[in-house]
C-alpha cells in the first residue's frame, strides 16, 4: 500500500537563476511555471501515482485474504471506496495539509492534498474515476455543499450535510458518515480520545503538606474478609489516623476513636479482628471463609499506588513534601440512608464517624497545612435490594448527590486549606450483590445506573470501574481483590488529582440493532482494543466462559439467547437466537439473574500495579485462590465494562 510518507515533494524551479513556485490562484506570489518546466514532476506525481495504485491493489488484495483467513464479514466492503466511508483528518507529519482517510483499520489515503496544493489520490478506484485535474471547491450550480470533481466532471467525493457521496451515489447504507463497522469503531475511538484528553482543574490536588484520604461507604470499604493483611511494610511515607486507618473495635459507631491514639502513623496492613485483636500468622490459618475479621482495606493499596506514581512524576524516590495521609470511617452493612448526613432509617448517627474523623486528621497534622484530596466512597450493596432503605434508581441518584455535596460542607467548615473541592470517586456495585428488579418491580440494575449516570452529571466525580473482576470470598472481597481493585482506584486518582486529566470506565455508548437477530454494542474503550477475558470469578473458580461473555438479552417473549462476538475495536456483536421485539427489548450486561453479576468484557490498558498476586495457603487462603496464571505477578489493571440495561435506542450521539 502506497504510505503517505512517499509523496513527491516539489522544489521550487530556477528559471533564469530565480526560484519560482506554481500559482496556485490569482494574486498568489511568485512566477508561473512553463509547461516544459512542469513537464519532469508530472511525470514523475503519474509515476508516482501508477505505483501507489499498484501497491495499493496489492494491499487491499493482501487486507482481503487477511480478512478472510480471519474470518471478517466485513470483506465485501473493501472494493468501494476503501471501506465505504471516509473521515477527515490532517496529516501534517506525512506532508499533508489535508487528508481523506478511509476508515479501514489501515487508514488509507483516499485523498491527500499537499501544502502546495498538489492532490494525491492512490485508493479511489471508481471506473468512473479518471485520477487527474482535480477541482478543489464546491461544485457550481450542483447542491453540494462540498464537492472533488476530476477532470472529466465526474464528482469523485461530495458531502451534502452528514451524508457523503462517491462516484456511483451514496456512500454505504443511506449515505451517512458513520454507516460501516470501521467507521463506527472510529466514532467511537473519537469520543473516547475527546473523554480521556479533557482536562481537569476543578478540583484540589496535592500541593500541601498532608494530602487526606478518606474512604467511606460499606464493608467493601471496611475492608470485612480482607484477611491475611499483605501490605505489612509501609511506603514511602504514607500515613495513617492511628495504628490502621479504621477505628478501633467495639467504639461507637458515631465517633471516630483511632487505635494508639490520635496521631499520623506508618500506613499499614494488619490482621484485626472486630473483637479488637491483632493476629498472627498462626491464628490468621485458623480462620474460615465468612469471619469479618480486617486485613487488606482497600484504601491502602490505593494511597501506595497513587504516591508511587507521583513519585514517578516528581522525579523522586519519594516526594516527601506531599504527604499521603488516610483513613477509613467506613460502616458495614449499611443503607445509604443510614450512612447520610439526615439519616432517615434509624436512630444511629454514623455521619459522625466521618466527621470524627476529619477533626482528628486535623488535629494530628498539628500546625502543617492539611486538604481534603480524596474522598472514595463504595457502596451501596444494601440499596439493591429490600434491607429497609430504598431501592430505586431516583432516590439511590438522589442521595448519593447528596451524601457527596454534604461532604464538601463538612470540609468546607473545617481547617482544611482546600483551594477547590475534594475530588470524589466511586466503584460501580456489582458481582452478586446486584439486582435485577427495583422496589416497584421494574426490571433495572437501578443502583448501577444511577451511579454512573450521577458520574457523568457531576464534574467532580470519578468512577473507577465495577468490582466484579476481583477475587472474593463470596461477597467481600479477599485480601488480593482488595488490593488489585485498589490499584485500579489509585491509577484513577492520580490521574485526575496529579495529571489532571478525565477519566471514565469502561462503559456502553450507544446500542444499535443491526438485524432482526443481531446487536452491535458500541463501547466507550478507555485503552482499545476490547478483550474477552475470565474476571477472577470465572477463571479462579472453573467456571464455564459464558457465549454471552456477561451480556443478557430481553424482550417482551422473554430471553433471547445471545452469542457476542468482537466486531471492532470498540464495538461487540450479539448474535440471537430469534427475531426481538425492538420496542420492548432490552440489552444487559452484568446481570443478577444469569451471570450474577459479572461479565467478561476488558480492554487492555497496559498499566501494571506495584503489588503481586499473593497466594498465601499458610495464612488460611484456600486452594481456590491457587492461581497459577496471577501468582507471583503484578496486578494487571485493565478496565472492565460497567454493569447497566440498555434499550435498543440508547445513544450518546
Amino acid at each position: 500500500m502506497a504510505k503517505t510518507s512517499q509523496l513527491p515533494v516539489i522544489a521550487p524551479e530556477t528559471v533564469d537563476g530565480t526560484e519560482t513556485m506554481p500559482v496556485l490562484k490569482d494574486g498568489a506570489m511568485g512566477q508561473a511555471p512553463t509547461a516544459a518546466v512542469m513537464k519532469p514532476h508530472l511525470d514523475q506525481a503519474q509515476g508516482f501515482a501508477d505505483e501507489a495504485g499498484k501497491s495499493a491493489q496489492e494491499a487491499a488484495l493482501e487486507v482481503d485474504r487477511l480478512r478472510v483467513q480471519a474470518g471478517d464479514p466485513r470483506v465485501g466492503d473493501i472494493p468501494a471506496l476503501g471501506a465505504n466511508s471516509l473521515y477527515l483528518g490532517g496529516l501534517l507529519d506525512a506532508g499533508l495539509s489535508l487528508a481523506w482517510r478511509d476508515s479501514t483499520r489501515d487508514g488509507t489515503v483516499a485523498l491527500g492534498v499537499t501544502g502546495d496544493g498538489a492532490a494525491f489520490a492512490p485508493e479511489m478506484r471508481s471506473a468512473r474515476f479518471s485520477g487527474a485535474d482535480f477541482d478543489l471547491s464546491s461544485v457550481q450550480g450542483s447542491n453540494y455543499d462540498f464537492a472533488i470533481q476530476d477532470g472529466e466532471g465526474n464528482v469523485v467525493f461530495g458531502l451534502i450535510g452528514s451524508k457523503m457521496y462517491g462516484p456511483d451515489g451514496p456512500i454505504g447504507s443511506g449515505g451517512t458518515a458513520t454507516t460501516s463497522l470501521a467507521a463506527k469503531d472510529a466514532r467511537n475511538e473519537l469520543f473516547s480520545a475527546a473523554v480521556m484528553s479533557q482536562r481537569v482543574t476543578n478540583v484540589q490536588w496535592p500541593v500541601v503538606g498532608y494530602n487526606l484520604h478518606c474512604g467511606y461507604g460499606q464493608s467493601l470499604q471496611a475492608g470485612n474478609e480482607t484477611w491475611p493483611a499483605l501490605s505489612q511494610a509501609p511506603r514511602f511515607g504514607n500515613v495513617s489516623l492511628g495504628q490502621l486507618v479504621i477505628p478501633q473495635a467495639n467504639t461507637s459507631a458515631a465517633s471516630f476513636t483511632p487505635i494508639g491514639g490520635t496521631s499520623w502513623q506508618p500506613l499499614v496492613a494488619a490482621t484485626y479482628t472486630p473483637d479488637g485483636d491483632f493476629l498472627t500468622e498462626a491464628e490468621e490459618a485458623l480462620l474460615v471463609n465468612g469471619d469479618q475479621t480486617t486485613g487488606e482495606i482497600q484504601i491502602i493499596g490505593g494511597v501506595n499506588f497513587s504516591k508511587y506514581l507521583l513519585n514517578q512524576r516528581s522525579l523522586v524516590g519519594n516526594d516527601t513534601d506531599r504527604i499521603f495521609a488516610a483513613f477509613t470511617p467506613a460502616n458495614g452493612g449499611n443503607t445509604i440512608e443510614q450512612l447520610s448526613k439526615v439519616n432517615t432509617q434509624d436512630s444511629t448517627h454514623r455521619w459522625g464517624r466521618l466527621t470524627d474523623g476529619l477533626d482528628k486528621s486535623i488535629t494530628a497534622s498539628g500546625g502543617t497545612p492539611i486538604a481534603s484530596l480524596v474522598f472514595d466512597y463504595r457502596g451501596n450493596e444494601y440499596n439493591c435490594e429490600d434491607r429497609g432503605g430504598s431501592w430505586d434508581y431516583d432516590s439511590f441518584y438522589t442521595l448519593l448527590n447528596t451524601l457527596l455535596d454534604d461532604y464538601d460542607e463538612e470540609v468546607a467548615a473545617r481547617g482544611f486549606v482546600n483551594t477547590a473541592p475534594t475530588a470524589k470517586f466511586i466503584y460501580q456495585t456489582s458481582a452478586q450483590w446486584g439486582d435485577d428488579v427495583d422496589s416497584f418491580g421494574n426490571p433495572d440494575l437501578h443502583v448501577q445506573r444511577a451511579q454512573i449516570d450521577l458520574m457523568l452529571a457531576r464534574d467532580d466525580l470519578w468512577c473507577h470501574g465495577p468490582v466484579y473482576p476481583y477475587p472474593d470470598k463470596g461477597g467481600h472481597l479477599g485480601p488480593n481483590g482488595s488490593r488489585w481493585q485498589a490499584g485500579k482506584a489509585g491509577q484513577v486518582w492520580h490521574r485526575v488529582t496529579v495529571e489532571r486529566l478525565n477519566f471514565q470506565p469502561m462503559r456502553v455508548i450507544e446500542i444499535e440493532q443491526e438485524s432482526a437477530t443481531s446487536v452491535l454494542v458500541h463501547l466507550h474503550v478507555p485503552h482499545p482494543p476490547v478483550v474477552f477475558e475470565a474476571p477472577f470469578q470465572y477463571a479462579g473458580n472453573n467456571r464455564p466462559f459464558p457465549a454471552d461473555k456477561g451480556f443478557r438479552v430481553t424482550d417482551q417473549d422473554g430471553e433471547v439467547a445471545a452469542v457476542a462476538a468482537i466486531a471492532g475495536r470498540t464495538i461487540i456483536r450479539l448474535t440471537l437466537a430469534r427475531a426481538i421485539d425492538p420496542g420492548s427489548c432490552r440489552v444487559w450486561f452484568a446481570d443478577n439473574t444469569i451471570h450474577l453479576g459479572n461479565g467478561c468484557v476488558r480492554d487492555s490498558d497496559p498499566t501494571l500495579s506495584i503489588d503481586a498476586y499473593e497466594y498465601l495457603p499458610d495464612r488460611g487462603m484456600t486452594s481456590g485462590k491457587d492461581e497459577p496464571d496471577f501468582n507471583g505477578k503484578p496486578y494487571p489493571l485493565w478496565n472492565w465494562l460497567c454493569a447497566g440495561v440498555w434499550g435498543l435506542d440508547y445513544s450518546e450521539f
